[in-house]
C-alpha cells in the first residue's frame, strides 16, 4: 500500500521509520516478513506496540494512526498507558 519492500534501518539505539509519500511507516510486517503466521500473545503484543511508539525515531508529528487489527489487547494497553488527549474546545 505504501509502496515500501524495505525494512527500517536502526540508529543506535533508535529505529528510522521507511519514508515514502511524505509517510513514516514502521509496520509488524517488516520484522516478519513473508506470508509466515505470526501469534502473538498479550504481553508480548504490548511490548511490541511500546518499541513502536519509544524505540522509532518519529519526529515531530501531527498524526500518530496505530492500526490494531484483531487484537483488542493492544487497544486496551494503550487506553491504559496513555492519556486521552484534551478535547478540542
Amino acid at each position: 500500500m505504501m509502496g515500501v519492500n524495505r525494512p527500517p534501518r536502526a540508529n543506535d539505539d533508535r529505529i528510522e521509520p521507511v519514508e515514502n509519500y511524505g509517510v513514516k511507516t514502521d509496520v509488524m510486517g517488516f520484522i516478519n516478513p513473508g506470508d509466515k503466521p505470526l501469534v502473538w500473545r498479550g504481553p508480548m503484543l504490548h511490548s511490541a506496540m511500546q518499541q513502536f511508539l519509544r524505540n522509532v525515531d518519529w519526529g515531530e508529528l501531527d498524526y500518530l494512526i496505530l492500526i490494531c487489527r484483531r487484537h483488542g489487547d493492544v487497544a486496551l494497553s494503550l487506553a491504559q498507558t496513555y492519556p486521552s488527549p484534551e478535547p478540542l474546545s
